[in-house]
C-alpha cells in the first residue's frame, strides 16, 4: 500500500448516551464532520460506536475516499479509560463545583477524551497508510468556526508535521498536580495534535494512560489537556511547541 506523510485520527462516542448531561445532538457533530473533516483528502482512522458507522462510511464514499478511510467500530465499555468510570461517579459527587473549572459534569466525559489516546496508540500500531506522523482532530472542529480554507490548513500540516509530539500551548499557569488535575483545560490545545512515530511518542502515551489512572483514583477529574500540559511541564524533550488558542490552533500551528 502506498505510504502517507500522516495519519488522520478522529473518533465520535455519543455522550449523551451515558449521563444525563448531553453535550450536543448526535446530528450535530455529524453534520459539521460531514462539511469539514470527512472531507479531508487524506488517509484517516475513525473511530466509532456500531450506530454511527453508516453514516460515516456513507460521508466518506461520498467524497471518494473510502480506499483512505479504516472506521473501526468501539464499545464505551471496552475501551481503557471507561475503567475509571465508577470512579470518576464518585469523584464528581465530592468535588466542590464552586473551587473547579469544570465545564462538564458527566462521568463519561473524561473517559471519552482520553481514550485518544488509545485510538491513537491503535492507530500507530496497525498503521495502514505506512504514516510516520499521526494527527489528531477531533470530530466537531469545524464548530470553532473554520471553513474550508481551513482543510488547506491542515494538508499543509499534515504534509510537513512537527518532530516528536506537537503540542498547542495557550497560557502558562502556576498549578499544582491537584489543581490541574481537576477541570484546567484552557493551558494546552487538546482539539488537534500531532505525533511522530518515535519514542517520544510512546513514551508520551505511556505517561498519558499512567497519568489519567492516578489522577481518577486520587479522587479528581481529569481532562486530556489537563494531562498534556502535566506531562509537558516534566517531560519537554518529548515535545515540539507551538502558541495558540482554542479559537485560532489552526491559524497559528507553526511548522519546524
Amino acid at each position: 500500500m502506498e505510504s502517507h506523510p500522516t495519519t488522520i485520527v478522529t473518533a465520535f462516542i455519543d455522550i449523551g448516551k451515558y449521563d444525563h448531561e448531553s453535550r450536543k445532538p448526535k446530528e450535530w457533530y455529524h453534520d459539521f464532520a460531514e462539511t469539514f473533516i470527512l472531507k479531508l483528502r487524506l488517509p484517516m482512522y475513525i473511530f466509532v460506536e456500531q450506530d454511527d458507522y453508516d453514516i460515516v462510511s456513507r460521508i466518506r464514499k461520498s467524497y471518494g475516499l473510502y480506499r483512505l478511510t479504516k472506521i473501526i467500530v468501539i464499545e464505551f465499555k471496552d475501551l481503557y479509560c471507561y475503567q475509571q468510570y465508577d470512579r470518576l461517579v464518585m469523584n464528581l459527587q465530592n468535588i466542590d463545583m464552586n473551587k473547579t473549572i469544570l465545564n462538564c459534569s458527566n462521568p463519561a466525559y473524561p473517559v471519552i477524551i482520553n481514550s485518544k489516546y488509545e485510538f491513537m496508540e491503535r492507530t500507530m500500531m496497525e498503521n495502514l497508510y505506512r504514516s510516520n506522523h499521526f494527527m489528531w482532530i477531533d470530530y466537531g472542529i469545524k464548530s470553532r468556526g473554520y471553513d474550508n480554507s481551513d482543510l488547506k490548513h491542515i494538508i499543509r500540516i499534515a504534509q510537513n508535521p512537527m518532530q516528536n509530539v506537537s503540542l498547542g500551548i495557550i497560557s502558562e499557569k502556576q498549578l499544582n498536580y491537584d489543581e490541574l488535575m481537576v477541570g484546567w483545560k484552557y493551558v494546552v490545545v487538546g482539539t488537534m495534535f500531532t505525533m511522530e512515530l518515535n519514542q517520544s511518542a510512546h513514551i508520551f502515551l505511556e505517561e498519558w494512560r499512567k497519568t489519567y489512572d492516578q489522577a481518577c483514583l486520587q479522587g479528581l477529574y481529569p481532562y486530556e489537556e489537563s494531562i498534556f500540559y502535566h506531562i509537558y511541564k516534566n517531560r519537554p524533550e518529548l515535545f515540539s511547541v507551538y502558541h495558540g488558542n482554542y479559537d485560532t490552533c489552526l491559524f497559528t500551528y507553526k511548522n519546524g
